[in-house]
């Protein structure tokens, strides 16, 4: 299990972030359940939409979305 902090969430999604391309790499080769916390998400929502771009914040709903349907994005741990 990997705990994603919002710096993953931004940097997966913002182009221009110097991580955008790890983030990519890492999330195709990932084969670890991923977790994180709805002020993650609140955060990395945040910061994605100060860009100007809030289809960027719709596009990490839509991933987020999916990861759970694919049983990749815990609903809790413990």
């Amino acid at each position: 299990m990997i705990i994603v902090d919002s710096g993953f969430w931004f940097g997966l999604f913002d182009r221009k972030d110097v991580y955008h391309p790890a983030c990519c790499v890492f999330l195709k080769q990932c084969q670890e359940p991923l977790i994180t916390t709805f002020p993650v998400l609140t955060e990395a929502m945040h910061l994605l939409m100060r860009r100007g771009n809030t289809q960027l914040a719709l596009d990490l709903l839509a991933l987020l979305a999916k990861l759970h349907q694919q049983g990749v994005l815990l609903e809790s741990y413990g």
